[in-house]
């Protein structure tokens, strides 16, 4: 399954998805819904977790322990009715960087891209050009 892109990517002014952002003392989820996947009736999600967010710079998806993913799916039911979905992993992996931070205006951009991992059907699902734009973030 390869993501395919909204005009200029993901969670921008010009796509019509919903996402968020929360920041942890250490961290972030960046997780973005219906984000122009390939059929329009579809419900796709994208989630990039960063566990060791320190500022602007690039991090690895997918590094060993896991401490940063890459996660995408919900296009395809399971056998069991569970949505399907593939992971980043230590094989299967990519990365975000963040190009801007404003603690004060709590605003995030950066890119993304990764290869992901589902067990249960052997796949593996590309993302690539990822990007989200001045997302308002809230701290928990």
């Amino acid at each position: 399954m390869a993501w395919k892109p909204c005009k200029s990517g993901f969670l921008g002014p010009d796509c019509s998805g919903k996402g968020y952002l929360n920041v942890t003392t250490n961290g972030f989820i960046l997780e973005g819904i219906d984000i122009c996947a390939e059929s329009p009736n579809s419900t796709t999600y994208i989630n990039v977790w960063i566990n060791n967010f320190t500022g602007p710079g690039s991090y690895i998806l997918g590094d060993i322990g896991l401490i940063n993913r890459g996660i995408v799916g919900g296009k395809e039911i399971l056998a069991n009715g569970n949505l399907m979905y593939f992971e980043t992993d230590q094989a299967h992996f990519g990365s975000c960087t963040i190009t801007d931070f404003d603690a004060v205006k709590q605003r995030i951009s950066g890119t993304f891209e990764f290869d992901a991992y589902n067990l249960d059907s052997n796949r593996i699902s590309t993302v690539r050009q990822g990007i989200f734009i001045n997302i308002t973030y809230t701290k928990i």
